[in-house]
């Protein structure tokens, strides 16, 4: 209920915030929701365009960024399940796979969202491998004294990892695409 001195808004005002397009732009496809994963870019984009970050950002896009953590989550969880070599080879193994399945299914070249997945879960597979080698009192002094050195040891091996697999499953994928003459 709206009490009797309050107006309601009017349309105008609330659209004099949102800036104006010069019509160079197809508008349903920077609105669609698939555009950010499955499009290229338009030679009609403006540079202003081409530099946003979000959904629909050609820098980086947050929907990509959670699809390729969700496949390297899921390779390292599958890489900690082979006998024998498990636990964290078989975790590092399981993220470069995720990180090439990704390149094999993905149509748009998403190096950041790859290089920043990788690291995090580079860094958080080798945080945890350590965590079950010892107990908690060895475990807390042992990560106190050489945690910084293995996270970041960890964050590199994961970024080149994924990054080069990714690289490697693109490869893949333009290859079966093109036509044999």
């Amino acid at each position: 209920m709206q009490r009797t001195d309050e107006k309601d808004p009017d349309v105008d005002e609330l659209l004099d915030e949102v800036p104006e397009t010069d019509g160079s732009t197809d508008d349903t496809q920077a609105t669609s929701p698939d555009s950010d994963f499955d499009s290229q870019p338009s030679e009609a984009d403006s540079t202003d365009q081409q530099r946003r970050v979000g959904v629909n950002g050609r820098v980086f896009s947050g929907k990509a960024f959670m699809l390729v953590i969700g496949a390297l989550l899921a390779g390292a969880f599958a890489g900690s399940l082979i006998p024998l070599i498990g636990g964290t080879i078989g975790r590092v193994g399981g993220i470069a796979l995720g990180g090439f399945l990704f390149g094999l299914l993905a149509s748009n070249r998403r190096y950041l969202e790859t290089a920043i997945a990788g690291a995090g879960v580079g860094t958080a597979t080798v945080l945890t491998g350590v965590l079950n080698v010892g107990v908690l009192p060895v475990w807390g002094d042992f990560l106190a004294n050489y945690g910084i050195g293995i996270a970041i040891g960890g964050g590199v091996l994961g970024l080149l990892l994924t990054v080069v697999a990714f690289y490697f499953g693109r490869d893949l994928r333009t290859g079966l695409a093109k036509e044999i003459p």
